[in-house]
């Protein structure tokens, strides 16, 4: 009995075993497929048959091949030659390879009455780069003014140039941009920069804190100062005993624990009789003082 239930299971019926028979049918036929159809050779390409030529990859210009289609890719050819940056035209300073911003800067500074009196002027140019600075040093040629009252418009030469420090002063806590900008290597943005500084702290109490406004290099102060004039009379100044943790925190030297410790300081051990507790804060220390000190009043 088990012996016969086994072989009811191995047995298949007539339509099984046609299924699979045409299953091994559709494998033998699938194997030797290839062999009944062969690939076809791909047609020979002739010098003479463009139909398949690829068009030659473009690239910017800045790698030496042709421009981008529908992109501005004009290449500014630097042209160098002998110049006079006190009498260079717009054009001129183009061909030298000048960005527009830059130029314009150069312009605004000789519209001023500006004027370069040596090649080492021309660094102080703000946008210029130091790179620029050195390729185009080489080829400055500084004329001599013609001397006043000479009528025959030759020019020669001077005995002494004139000083810088004859011109026009400028006072630190009452110029308003447009004078800022009239200094060489001074540009509308410095020159924001420089009076937004100047409103948080209340003026400025000494010349060399111009350093700390952001993009004003050593060069480019060495070359203002002699024209910058202290005005410590204008500095705002805050009441010590009465100033909020609020008012203390908006100013570039205070912000931070100080504001913070100064009002609580006083609360703690009542009004400041003389500027010099100021000292007892523990953060407090020399140099603070010194910094502080001008921006505070009993």
């Amino acid at each position: 009995m088990e012996r016969f239930s086994t072989l009811f299971y191995l047995s298949f019926s007539l339509r099984e075993r046609a299924g699979i028979l045409g299953l091994i049918a559709l494998i033998i036929l699938a194997w030797f497929l290839p062999d009944l159809f062969p690939e076809p050779k791909p047609p020979e390409i002739t010098k003479a048959d463009t139909s398949l030529a690829l068009p030659a990859p473009r690239f910017p210009t800045r790698f030496g091949g042709e421009s981008i289609p529908g992109k501005d890719n004009k290449r500014a050819e630097t042209r160098l030659f002998a110049f006079d940056p006190n009498t260079l035209s717009q054009t001129g300073w183009k061909d030298l390879g000048l960005k527009e911003k830059t130029i314009q800067t150069i312009l605004k500074f000789r519209e001023k009455g500006g004027r370069f009196y040596t090649p080492e002027d021309l660094e102080s140019i703000y946008g210029l780069g130091a790179g620029k600075y050195e390729e185009l040093r080489p080829w400055v040629r500084i004329s001599k003014k013609p001397e006043a009252g000479n009528s025959t418009g030759t020019i020669k030469p001077y005995q002494q140039r004139t000083p810088r420090s004859s011109l026009p002063a400028v006072g630190i806590n009452s110029a308003d941009t447009s004078a800022w900008i009239a200094l060489p290597g001074i540009g509308s943005k410095l020159a924001s920069r420089i009076v937004a500084y100047r409103e948080k702290l209340g003026g400025f109490f000494s010349i060399n804190q111009l350093r700390e406004v952001y993009g004003i290099s050593d060069s480019v102060f060495q070359i203002i100062q002699p024209r910058l004039l202290p005005e410590p009379a204008l500095l705002r100044k805050m009441d010590v005993n009465s100033v909020t943790e609020k008012e203390l925190g908006t100013h570039p030297y205070f912000r931070g624990k100080l504001a913070t410790l100064l009002p609580a300081y006083r609360q703690q051990h009542g009004a400041f009789t003389n500027l010099e507790a100021l000292k007892d804060i523990p953060i407090v220390t020399d140099d603070i003082f010194q910094r502080i000190i001008p921006y505070l009043k009993l």
